[in-house]
């Protein structure tokens, strides 16, 4: 029996220290696998399988600061201090809310010409890309492999994109084709971002996830060996800046010809049509002030006066100098005997366009008011 008893002991202190280890072993990985440094716009070269930084470490710890309530023993001013202070804290190692991060990201696809002896990188960067880089330990097990989806707003002033907004990125590069084989199953993409803070906060729930999303804009973005750590192209935010324009212009376009197809639609009182078309519109665009006036209209001419004024208001948020709303609502207020605002819009109308026939007219009507 304690024969057993001592097999039964090495045995355990052998698996024990297996464990220790394969543990020891994990740790060291999953702590190299990602890089903790800030990276360098000017890098010639990144570092032999680089991942870039951990995401899911990253918004654990902003989690974690955000997180914070005000226990019964602190002062308003106590809280305010403390959360001042930890949010002055490093993030990761010596990356803060004001670094350079770098996210690896699947999205790309990429294909050899051996003819033109050139690799061709299309780069599928929506509003919300994927990041899942893939860590491995020596046997090749496949650990640090968190799901996340990162929310990222894009560098576009002036339009707001309620949808994902796919954006198609196309690079190539000469690599000799011997260079090419072994590289193409090891490229990969690398963007380049800051953390964007709106309102003091860095986290939101977004429209169509339920989970939280971190805000960032793109700074640059990369294609690289991820083995070797060479660096074969480098995109900077003047080229990003330059593909989104061309979307943003790509989007308006469209938006365009739907507002004008619901104008012809307003025009031959086809009203139910005219209002299917512009709800389109407003689902990529809230705020389009265009949409508002023609949907203020289509319920003029039905009479529908309260919904007439909250669509015109709201046009006029948007855009103060839209005539037509100014003397549609002139004329409802006049209409309801109300002097007052009927004469405060046509003074804006005028003030728009003196020599505007209808406002001509409204200022006649507005004069007689409460004669």
């Amino acid at each position: 029996m304690k024969r057993y008893s001592k097999i039964l002991v090495i045995l355990l202190s052998v698996f024990a220290g297996f464990l220790s280890d394969n543990y020891s072993q994990t740790s060291s990985v999953e702590k190299n696998c990602f890089s903790s440094e800030e990276i360098a716009f000017d890098a010639a070269s990144l570092p032999r399988n680089y991942k870039g930084n951990d995401l899911s470490l990253i918004i654990t710890e902003i989690k974690r600061r955000e997180s914070f309530t005000k226990t019964a023993f602190e002062t308003n001013p106590q809280f305010r201090e403390r959360i001042e202070r930890e949010k002055s804290k490093s993030l990761i190692a010596e990356l803060n809310y004001n670094s350079i991060f770098a996210f690896q990201i699947k999205d790309t696809n990429f294909q050899y010409n051996a003819d033109k002896k050139a690799m061709k990188a299309e780069l599928k960067l929506n509003s919300v890309f994927n990041w899942s880089p893939i860590c491995q330990d020596k046997k090749g097990h496949s650990i640090v492999t968190p799901r996340q989806n990162l929310f990222a707003y894009l560098p576009i002033k002036n339009t707001l994109f309620t949808e994902p907004v796919d954006l198609s990125f196309k690079v190539e590069f000469e690599i000799e084709i011997e260079k090419a084989k072994k590289t193409k199953p090891i490229l990969r993409t690398l963007l380049l971002t800051q953390l964007h803070a709106e309102n003091g906060m860095h986290f939101s729930k977004g429209r169509y996830y339920t989970n939280s999303v971190l805000k960032i804009s793109i700074q640059e973005i990369w294609i690289y060996d991820v083995v070797t750590g060479e660096i074969f192209v480098k995109k900077d935010s003047g080229d990003i800046a330059k593909l989104i324009k061309e979307k943003e212009d790509e989007h308006k376009e469209k938006r365009k010809r739907k507002v004008s197809k619901a104008n012809s639609f307003y025009k031959n009182g086809q009203f139910k049509k005219a209002i299917s078309e512009l709800r389109k519109v407003l689902s990529s665009d809230p705020m389009n002030a265009e949409v508002y006036l023609l949907l203020g209209k289509i319920h003029f001419q039905r009479g529908e006066f309260e919904q007439t004024v909250s669509s015109l208001k709201t046009a006029l948020f948007w855009d103060n100098n839209l005539i037509d709303a100014h003397i549609i609502l002139g004329k409802i207020y006049l209409n309801k005997n109300n002097c007052g605002w009927a004469k405060t819009y046509l003074i804006s109308a005028l003030g728009i366009d003196n020599k505007n026939q209808e406002a001509i007219v409204l200022q006649k009507q507005v004069e007689k008011c409460n004669q």
